[in-house]
């Protein structure tokens, strides 16, 4: 499985558990950045756009992603 497919997978994953739309937890844009940045910490996570460094994205979605 490729990085975009685990990311992809992952996505359908938490917007079935938050039963919200895949795009709450990311975006396909936000995918992107994340498949070119690749962070490896919530630091680092909280550098890419979309991802506000205290926001509810990375305390809710951080660890998994």
């Amino acid at each position: 499985m490729s990085e975009k497919e685990a990311l992809l997978a992952l996505r359908s994953e938490l917007s079935y558990k938050t039963k919200n739309n895949h795009s709450y937890s990311f975006s396909n844009e936000e995918l992107n950045r994340l498949l070119s940045e690749r962070p490896t910490t919530l630091e680092d996570l909280g550098k890419i756009k979309g991802f506000p460094k205290n926001g509810t994205r990375i305390k809710a979605f951080g660890q998994p992603i």
